[in-house]
């Protein structure tokens, strides 16, 4: 493979900390295997001496395949003869499956294991399943809350019921609990905890007393800033559009006026302390608009910018400044004891959690990543670590936390650190991801060469076409920047296109529709529909690789923010009225399917039959057999009774439904009975199989997709079997857990990748993959600011921002920290949005297609049609608001002001074609000639239809069978030695059959050392050879016993005799030599045997031995043919097998000529057994 400079560079490059910056498409995965084998292959730098991480067990196991191939491909180009790289080879890839190539978890598990004794942990410990864990954790958190009930006093309070005060409700105390769940799942990410809570309450305290030195005040100064900065841009703008229009002298006054009051609250704020520079904000006040009447266009333009400018100070910075820290400081130092009591609560819960995981041997990710933590603080263990591992190399750095960072940061050396990953890909900030770890190296390290730091950025994609680069590009270079995405999208961030794009590159396509809020995703799920039936069949060239085909189903993905509340469905089912084939990726839990629902009903009723909702879903199901007119009748025996009590007193009855019921009410009885001796999943197949529900489900519509789902119900008995729950009955409540996780709940998948269906997914599941055509779906669909609206705002920085609230007099109100805080979070959940649209736009290879729906066309054209800065960047509420705002150009080509894009709004969606869609050609009339044509063409049959069929390989000694009008002779399978193993110690060495004894002759030739043998006397030939195939023997190049039987039959004496004749000492001389040396060659039929069907035959075989000699300046090849026959008369044997082998050794001469530069000039058959050799032509 041909690198780039600047992938040389990360690959080469040693004795430093490197960050390569690798952007989408760029070929990381390969720079990161090619590093690590030079290292190992070219280095000699032991695999197990490296520690790889990264952060999913498919991504470990696919880097390990991947360094196996490339072992194996270095194995293959090396020489033989050299025999110490080959041991090295061989030795590291018998290392590789064992190396430290893992996820960062796996890396943690094993260090807990190795040093448990650091952290007072069971060595045995088992990684607890997560359905387990959450049960455990509920209990822990109902024990600590139950006991803490019970402490409080009747005529009194304490710190547990301040916090019930606060944060529960007239329904319950769910919302103190989860406060409790979010401050664990956040703690659980931070490297030292305890520290953060400590200086989070000291800061909280401090806030007001010291605000222009705490952390929030840096926040709101580049906050005030930016939005200063904002209103003189809109009042500039203002005032460009009249700038000496006589019309508009007292605008422009007032204007000018306005702009010099906002640049002088601006100077104060970078000038002047917090107090002087509030007051000044405070004082800022607004005239009446003093607009032209003369002009009312250019005014009311003005007017729009004066407007905006004066809400961002009026309505923006003096409504969110109105309270001073200062005099909210007693209410901030109340709200500090509260989240004092937060913590200790949680830690509360922590401990009991703890305690219950370790009674069971059991302990989570979060505990082993901590504890490792812990063990690596120790400086003689690191220094171990530091000593074991000469590199240390982290994929996807963007994903890490400050846990794992701080994991790593104890095991390196000072030059050894590998990372590589996009921080413009970092969308995992709800797993607790933090791109500010990488963003801050990558701000820091140097891209000159110098220094032990070094960036190195990957612009190049080789995924994609020119017109998706140039788009992708064209976008993220207006919205995203340091102010507002954390990062510049500048010369190091742009992507540059690495694949050749086969003809002009098709502007990827903006369709905008306008339509009611519950009517847009059924208008855009439509118009796809339209647009991927159209495409299919129609040919794509594929700039990654060149290759030009028909597009497919499969090549087809239609990416969406979230696929939740019906969203993805809808679009499944838009596709499926138009028959296009999808699978919809994240649908509805499989719990709430009803296969399972009357599984789980049964389970229910099995423990209890006496509930009337879960018996009468039974009943009514395959499974209870009984119809609606019966179950009427069991109703109406009992009116004022609940249904189970109807059905015992029909049961009792002497009638057919009686009767019914009674045996129907048995077989529950059993059912109970097998359940409580039974295994969950035992029980639950014999349920399937008893009642033949499992059949009679693969029978419905969708049937393999429900014997599926279950399936996947019995794998989840098999997970609550390993956990430490037990019984029949605790599975249900186990279930219940599982479906309010939502990782544990989506219908298992029935597709392979070759499938061939349309795909719809989450961005978050596209991530990793690469499809030719993209349909970005439902991009209006708005951000999620939930976490910004909490009441209280965990940050790594910022620390606890609670709101105030007095429980006791249910006053809630915003903190200036809380106001803060909730802009940091929104600023970081907006920039996570825009890397996740990069993301999503960088998935496309050739085409690209984005939709979105508003309500009215007409307002938002107007939005859209303004500069797209920072200020109106932040107050847009989705992507395609961004997309708009930053290309929309309503009198420019194509309706965007760039030529990477074209914009599509209103029109008729379905007459319409987008550009980079190409139509399926139009139906055109056949003439009568055209008829004929056809019907020719159609009747044309093979010549020799009804000739010998043939596989579509077969060997060339199957050739000369053929051509004796007989059947290819069968195969001969060679025999497999027995494992000493399964070998008895009565048992005698096996008799080899004659082609086994030659196929030993053939081996030890094949792997003899000729560099070796070349000055070696005829005389030591013998012993030579014999001591050769020893070591082969050794390293299990041959059988042993093969081996022995080999010198008993004299095979290895005819070797080397072989060896010693002129022949023998010509082929150990040469310079290049190749043995057993497979090909594949197409012959014409013809030339084999005149009356096979088929027009040519794939001919499979293996040469012997061929080696080039040198004449005059010209190369050719020497053809050897070994054979092991033995002839009774010698003048008669000859001629039988220069007969018989005749052909063989032809189409290896031809062979070798058609596959290799050089032609044969000697063709030799050497019966070995014979001591002969003879030149045949």
């Amino acid at each position: 493979m041909k690198w780039t400079t600047e992938q040389e560079r990360a690959i080469a490059t040693r004795h430093k900390n490197l960050l390569v910056s690798a952007a989408a498409g760029s070929g990381k995965t390969a720079l990161l295997i090619e590093r690590i084998r030079r290292m190992v292959v070219d280095e000699q730098i032991p695999v197990d001496s490296l520690l790889i991480l990264t952060f999913t067990r498919a991504a470990a196991g696919e880097m390990k395949e991947r360094l196996t191939a490339a072992f194996t491909e270095s194995l293959r180009q090396t020489d033989p003869q050299d025999r110490e790289r080959v041991h090295w080879l061989v030795e590291q890839m018998q290392i590789l499956p064992t190396a430290s190539i893992d996820t960062f978890d796996a890396f943690c598990s094993r260090v807990v294991r190795e040093y448990f004794q650091e952290v007072d942990v069971d060595p045995d410990y088992r990684i607890g399943d997560a359905t387990e864990l959450t049960m455990l954790y509920t209990q822990a958190q109902d024990e600590v809350f139950e006991a803490a009930y019970q402490q409080i006093p009747e005529d009194g309070g304490t710190a547990f019921s301040r916090l019930v005060d606060c944060y529960t409700t007239a329904r319950g105390d769910q919302g103190l609990k989860d406060q409790v769940e979010r401050l664990r799942h956040f703690l659980n990410a931070l490297a030292d905890p305890e520290a953060w809570c400590r200086d989070a309450i000291a800061d909280l305290k401090q806030s007001g007393r010291d605000f222009e030195h705490s952390k929030w005040y840096e926040v709101l100064a580049s906050k005030c800033a930016e939005d200063l900065s904002a209103a003189e841009a809109e009042l500039d703008q203002g005032l460009s559009i009249i700038e000496g229009d006589a019309d508009f002298v007292k605008t422009e006054a007032q204007l000018k006026a306005e702009k010099a009051m906002v640049e002088g609250i601006h100077r104060t704020l970078d000038t002047e302390d917090w107090s002087t520079f509030r007051a000044a904000l405070m004082a800022a006040d607004y005239d009446r608009y003093k607009g032209s009447r003369k002009n009312k266009e250019d005014s009311d333009r003005v007017k729009a910018h004066r407007n905006r400018a004066k809400d961002i100070v009026k309505k923006g910075l003096q409504a969110d400044l109105a309270q001073d820290p200062e005099d909210e400081q007693a209410e901030v130092e109340a709200m500090a004891e509260v989240m004092t009591d937060l913590i200790a609560l949680t830690k509360a819960v922590e401990d009991r959690f703890t305690a219950l995981k370790r009674e069971r041997g059991l302990l989570d990710f979060a505990d082993v990543d901590r504890y490792a933590y812990r063990i690596l603080k120790e400086p003689n263990i690191a220094k171990t670590f530091q000593e074991n591992y000469e590199a240390v190399f982290v994929d996807e750095y963007q994903d890490t936390n400050a846990l794992q960072e701080g994991i790593i940061a104890q095991i390196l050396r000072p030059d050894n650190y590998f990372m590589v990953g996009d921080v413009k890909q970092s969308i995992y900030r709800f797993r607790q991801a933090d791109p500010s770890i990488f963003i801050d190296k990558y701000n820091a390290y140097a891209t000159d060469g110098g220094g032990i730091n070094q960036l190195i950025t990957l612009g190049k994609n080789f995924r994609s076409d020119k017109g998706v680069v140039d788009s992708v590009n064209a976008l993220f270079e207006r919205i995203m920047s340091p102010a507002f995405g954390q990062i510049a999208y500048d010369d190091k961030a742009r992507l540059v296109q690495g694949a050749e794009s086969a003809g002009p590159a098709a502007p990827p396509v903006v369709r905008i529709f306008e339509a009611p809020s519950g009517d847009r995703l059924e208008k855009e799920g439509a118009w796809i529909a339209n647009q991927i039936d159209r495409s299919v069949g129609q040919p794509i060239t594929i700039a990654k690789t060149g290759e030009t085909r028909n597009l497919r189903y499969r090549d087809i993905a239609i990416l969406m923010r979230s696929t939740g509340d019906g969203r993805g469905e809808q679009i499944a089912q838009m596709l499926s009225d138009k028959g296009i084939p999808a699978y919809y990726e994240g649908g509805a839990s499989y719990f709430s399917t009803p296969e399972i629902e009357w599984v789980l009903d049964l389970i229910r009723i099995v423990d209890n039959y006496r509930q009337d909702m879960p018996l009468m879903t039974v009943m009514l199901s395959p499974i209870g057999g009984f119809s609606a007119d019966e179950m009427a009748q069991i109703r109406i025996a009992g009116e004022d009774k609940t249904f189970y009590e109807c059905v015992d007193a029909v049961s009792a009855q002497g009638t057919p439904l009686g009767m019914k019921v009674k045996r129907w009410l048995g077989q529950l009885g059993k059912w109970r009975t097998l359940a409580y001796g039974a295994e969950v999943s035992d029980f639950l197949w014999q349920l399937y199989t008893e009642t033949g529900f499992y059949i009679w489900a693969g029978s419905l519509p969708g049937g393999a997709q429900r014997q599926k789902n279950l399936d996947a119900l019995i794998d989840k008995a098999q997970d609550y079997q390993s956990s430490t729950l037990h019984g029949i009955f605790r599975f249900v409540d186990y279930v219940e857990q599982v479906q309010k996780r939502t990782d544990g709940s989506e219908a298992p998948g029935i597709l392979s990748e070759n499938d061939d269906v349309v795909r719809i997914m989450t961005i978050h599941k596209s991530k990793g993959l690469e499809f030719p055509v993209v349909f970005l779906a439902d991009t209006a669909h708005q951000f999620n600011q939930t976490d910004s609206t909490a009441s209280i705002i965990l940050d790594k920085d910022l620390g606890i921002s609670p709101e105030y609230i007095d429980g006791e007099k249910r006053i809630r109100r915003k903190t200036m920290v809380h106001q803060i805080a909730a802009y940091k979070n929104k600023m970081d959940n907006l920039a996570e949005e825009m890397r996740l649209l990069y993301v999503a736009m960088t998935r496309a290879m050739e085409r690209l297609v984005i939709t979105g729906g508003v309500s009215n066309l007409e307002k938002a054209e107007k939005k859209w049609d303004n500069p797209c800065d920072v200020s109106r960047l932040k107050a847009c509420r989705s992507p395609l608001d961004w997309i708009m705002l930053a290309l929309y150009s309503p009198n420019s080509a194509g309706g965007a002001d760039s030529a990477a894009f074209k914009i599509i709004t209103g029109g008729d969606e379905e007459a319409e074609t987008p550009a980079d869609v190409r139509p399926a050609a139009p139906e055109a009339a056949c003439s009568e000639e055209d008829l004929a044509e056809i019907d020719r063409r159609m009747a044309w049959r093979y010549p020799k239809k009804s000739g010998r069929r043939l596989p579509s390989k077969i060997s060339v000694t199957e050739v000369e069978a053929l051509r004796q009008q007989d059947h290819p002779r069968e195969k001969i399978v060679e025999r497999q030695p027995v494992p000493d193993f399964l070998r008895g110690a009565e048992d005698q060495p096996p008799a080899f059959t004659a082609a086994e004894l030659g196929t030993g002759v053939h081996t030890v030739l094949r792997h003899l050392n000729l560099e070796k043998l070349r000055e070696i006397p005829d005389d030591e030939m013998q012993a030579v050879v014999k001591t050769e195939g020893e070591t082969m023997a050794e390293r299990g190049q041959i059988d042993e016993a093969l081996f022995e039987a080999t010198i008993k039959n004299g095979g290895l004496a005819h070797a080397a005799a072989f060896m010693t004749s002129d022949l023998g000492r010509r082929m150990a001389a040469a310079s290049r030599v190749e043995r057993e040396w497979p090909f594949d060659l197409e012959m014409p039929s013809e030339k084999i045997a005149p009356d096979l069907a088929e027009p040519s035959v794939l001919l499979q075989g293996m040469i012997d031995c061929c080696f080039l000699e040198e004449r005059g300046g010209e190369k050719g090849w020497i053809l050897l043919d070994y054979k092991t026959d033995r002839w009774q008369n010698r003048e008669i044997g000859r001629q039988k097998s220069v007969q018989k082998y005749k052909t063989q050794i032809e189409i290896y001469r031809q062979a070798l000529e058609a596959l290799t530069p050089y032609p044969v000039w000697e063709s030799y058959l050497c019966f070995l057994t014979m001591e002969t050799c003879i030149k045949i032509g």
